[in-house]
């Protein structure tokens, strides 16, 4: 079998679902680089075990257009390697109001730009992340291939619960739209729930706006999607999102979504959720309480198995790479 290295910076569900995809056709060495640090020393210790692994093997397969996509990238011209790169979005964006995206400096835009010119295949997730990447680079052939579920699944009993997910750390959480979250959802008589992690400021921020919520720091996702089996409403209220994962799970076991009409989310949703303004506390509760009173789920459950299936990602991604005689 010929060799890849599979690299990403984390191991998050949708990449370890890429991975086992991609090792039934491979012989695949996998790299996750968590907790990055910025010092020389392990900045030179990254540079070297990419070196070596790009030059031990045929194939690269790298989540994110990050630094160390970069490397992938350049490491994979000089030894004549083929390589493909999925953006998730964050690369090829700059929110300076929320202190976030890829392009917050000159040698970040150089990376990216470097790493879109000079790649085998990039691949986006959604049709709104080619967007950007083209506005970029508008010179770049990119191919949408959407994330995909294993598996939906119908439940007969739901629970009035409310959901969302995200961390709630500083600037990021009104990124996500969690203080919009909090404000809808203050006056519902329900308990409302936030999944992520938090920072004890923002945690007491929020609590002091809506005493009911319940915020339950870091899950595995195994918990988190007990918790979304039990819940009639998932909300993503965010500015924006390269695409949603979270929500296509969320759906895939038939919560009505409550999102904001932005960025990849309509496209996901299409027309079985419920659709509000970005920071629009008034919209979003009418909205809720329509979600609320729906019976919706068994339909945006077949959204899900009909358009976003981990069958129908695994079978794009290998007619790409048939047809670039990667496998």
């Amino acid at each position: 079998m010929k060799k890849l290295l599979f690299l990403s910076t984390y191991k998050s569900p949708s990449v370890l679902r890429d991975y086992e995809i991609l090792k039934k056709h491979f012989k695949t060495k996998t790299l996750f680089f968590p907790n990055i640090k910025k010092k020389p020393f392990d900045i030179l210790k990254t540079i070297i075990i990419i070196l070596i692994n790009v030059y031990k093997n045929d194939y690269i397969f790298v989540r994110f257009g990050d630094f160390r996509a970069y490397l992938v990238v350049l490491f994979s011209k000089i030894f004549k390697k083929r390589n493909a790169v999925v953006i998730g979005g964050y690369e090829v964006t700059h929110e300076p109001q929320f202190h976030y995206g890829g392009l917050s400096s000159k040698g970040r835009k150089n990376r990216i730009r470097y790493i879109l010119k000079n790649s085998e295949i990039i691949i986006a997730n959604s049709e709104f992340s080619k967007k950007e990447i083209n506005d970029l680079d508008p010179n770049v052939r990119v191919e949408v291939i959407n994330h995909g579920i294993e598996k939906t699944e119908k439940i007969s009993h739901k629970r009035n619960l409310i959901v969302t997910i995200g961390n709630c750390y500083e600037y990021k959480h009104k990124l996500k739209g969690i203080d919009t979250f909090v404000k809808a959802t203050k006056d519902l008589n329900i308990s409302p729930i936030i999944i992520g992690d938090y920072e004890q400021k923002v945690y007491n921020e929020l609590k002091s706006i809506n005493p009911s919520i319940v915020m339950t720091g870091f899950l595995h996702h195994d918990k988190v999607m007990e918790m979304l089996k039990s819940a009639k409403v998932y909300c993503q209220l965010s500015y924006r999102e390269s695409f949603g994962v979270a929500l296509l799970e969320a759906m895939s076991v038939g919560c009505i979504p409550v999102v904001t009409n932005r960025a990849a989310l309509t496209e996901v949703v299409g027309d079985y959720g419920f659709y509000t303004k970005f920071g629009d506390v008034d919209n979003t509760v009418e909205k809720i309480k329509n979600a609320l009173s729906s019976n919706i789920s068994e339909k945006v459950v077949d959204r899900v198995s009909t358009n976003f299936t981990l069958k129908q990602r695994e079978k794009k991604i290998l007619e790409l790479m048939r047809e670039k005689n990667w496998i």
